[in-house]
């Protein structure tokens, strides 16, 4: 595995975490202060005890954790060095594998590349079907008020390019065509994943 640290990503890997954190179920963010942390002059005041919570939700529904002497960083990127003592590579990200942005458990959290990262992402909001990777496409005839209607299978290959497979709701009639479009799309995800595609339950690209 490399030792390259991700695109745009602060250097996490070099910095003793084992001397600030630990990794612990019953927190919240899944990390605990190691150590007593204090401030002011002669440092008497006390602003975290040792065991207490560390990190707090971000903007981004993300735990983040501060420090004063090297920045701020995700909890989920911290505890992936600090369990698995091991930097996280160049074209890869941490991913949480329920969805669960808060749910820092080491158990879910895989380290993936960005592709099968967006293989594992949630149905789209505009999704109008139910089924994820299934949606309903018209096109316009040329020169004329009439139109085609489709229901179309979607999905990404692995080298990163969407493909897309169009059924005829007037060759097939309704809903034939959209239960074609999901056997198509299934068969498809199928035959990834015996690629190592990584597709989950609940991806939605």
């Amino acid at each position: 595995m490399s030792s390259k640290r991700a695109k745009n990503a602060k250097d996490i890997f070099n910095i003793p975490w084992e001397d600030l954190l630990y990794y612990d179920e019953t927190s919240p963010s899944r990390i605990r202060h190691a150590r007593t942390i204090t401030y002011g002059n002669g440092n008497t005041l006390i602003k975290a005890y040792k065991g207490d919570i560390a990190g707090g939700l971000g903007e981004g529904g993300y735990y983040v954790y501060s420090s004063n002497k090297y920045g701020t960083f995700l909890v989920h990127r911290i505890i992936w060095v600090l369990y698995y003592k091991q930097d996280i590579p160049v074209d890869c990200i941490i991913d949480h594998e329920d969805g669960d942005r808060t749910n820092n458990s080491i158990y879910n959290l895989r380290l993936v590349n960005e592709q099968r990262n967006t293989r594992n992402a949630k149905m789209y909001k505009n999704n109008t079907t139910g089924i994820v990777g299934v949606y309903f496409d018209t096109k316009k005839y040329p020169n004329s008020d009439n139109h085609r209607y489709y229901w179309k299978a979607s999905w990404m290959e692995l080298d990163g390019v969407q493909k897309t497979k169009a059924f005829s709701i007037c060759k097939y009639g309704l809903i034939p065509a959209m239960k074609m479009a999901y056997d198509f799309r299934k068969a498809q995800i199928e035959r990834l994943n015996s690629q190592d595609a990584g597709y989950s339950e609940r991806h939605g690209t």
